[in-house]
């Protein structure tokens, strides 16, 4: 097979993955702490039987940490980081870590996420209400105050727990907009949260479309150059 259709194959690989990386990064457009995908390409030499060939690869995917917009929702319980960090959430498979502060209280008293994991403080230990709790305040580092409706003050429940990592890139998804990592983070202190609020995913809608315009007549020019590099070949065998 020709050295060109090899390289225009290769290369249709990489935009195919490409244009699955902005397609999930459109379908999480509205999904609360997402933080957009983008992929790197590197060039590489094949040595065949005849010459070397250079060859189009997708060796990395890697993450946009900077910040979403806030979204006001005066609930209590839901938590924006602004600045560097994740909460650390407790879950059967170990500590994972999100951008998501849409937290619950659960029939534990507990500060849980949505799938009932619990938030973790600053020491590493869940969170947890009084019964009669019924008034939450938490201040912009985090500390949680809480009082019940016969008490005369806010007593501390916790300090919620917000790690930092010296590469976030080493970290991966895990599923349900939680993170995983193999390193050792440490606790921030470049971040506020704000109460009431949650961070929404930092994808550019717009942009995210737009590139996949851009990727699709990609494909589709590719496509044609290989059924031409093909046919050249066909009709050169014909002739022989």
């Amino acid at each position: 097979m020709d050295n060109g259709i090899y390289t225009a194959l290769a290369g249709q690989v990489g935009n195919f993955h490409n244009m699955n990386n902005v397609a999930n990064n459109i379908a999480n457009a509205n999904t609360t702490g997402y933080k957009s995908d983008y992929m790197l390409f590197n060039r590489y030499l094949t040595q065949d039987v005849q010459d070397k060939n250079t060859m189009p690869q997708d060796y990395s995917t890697v993450s946009d940490y900077k910040n979403g917009p806030l979204k006001i929702t005066n609930n209590p319980l839901d938590l924006a980081i602004t600045g560097q960090g994740l909460f650390m959430v407790q879950t059967p498979m170990g500590i994972r870590y999100t951008r998501n502060g849409h937290f619950i209280r659960n029939n534990e008293n507990l500060l849980v996420n949505m799938e009932n994991h619990p938030i973790l403080s600053q020491e590493g230990n869940p969170i947890e209400l009084q019964e009669n709790d019924n008034s939450v305040i938490v201040y912009q580092n985090g500390a949680l105050y809480a009082k019940g409706y016969e008490d005369r003050e806010y007593q501390e429940r916790g300090v919620i727990g917000v790690m930092n990592f010296d590469n976030p890139q080493l970290l991966r998804k895990a599923g349900n907009n939680l993170m995983m990592s193999d390193i050792d983070g440490y606790l921030s202190n470049d971040f506020t949260i704000t109460q009431g609020a949650l961070e929404e995913s930092n994808v550019e809608n717009i942009m995210e479309v737009t590139r996949m315009i851009e990727l699709q007549r990609k494909s589709e020019m590719t496509t044609s150059l290989i059924e031409g590099i093909y046919n050249v070949h066909k009709t050169a065998y014909k002739a022989i």
